[in-house]
């Protein structure tokens, strides 16, 4: 016997802080530095992936590695990886960032 049953459509689905995350890492290619309007589209995505979960340290990580390829000053740069490491202190990745000279 056949039930029949209304059935609604499902509410879209919004982008979470890890979907805007992964779609900036997936911007960056294999090899050479990704030109400078590709950058600016992560650092886009990573700060909102920065704004809707806070306690995601792996954005702010790179959002950091952004914006030192973007050539921002070490006053835009550090905050971001100094969270990261906040985060997650055991990160091996964190802190090796963490530990490079900041951009000038």
């Amino acid at each position: 016997m056949l039930i029949a049953c209304q059935t609604e459509e499902p509410a879209p689905k919004r982008p979470t802080a890890y979907a805007h995350d992964r779609g900036a890492v997936l911007r960056w290619p294999a090899g050479p530095q990704p030109a400078q309007d590709t950058l600016k589209q992560m650092e886009a995505g990573l700060s909102r992936a920065v704004q809707m979960n806070p306690a995601f340290a792996d954005a702010p990580a790179r959002l950091a590695e952004v914006r030192a390829a973007l050539g921002q000053p070490a006053s835009e740069v550090m905050p971001a990886i100094a969270r990261a490491v906040e985060l997650e202190p055991s990160s091996v990745w964190h802190r090796l960032i963490s530990s490079m000279p900041p951009p000038k």
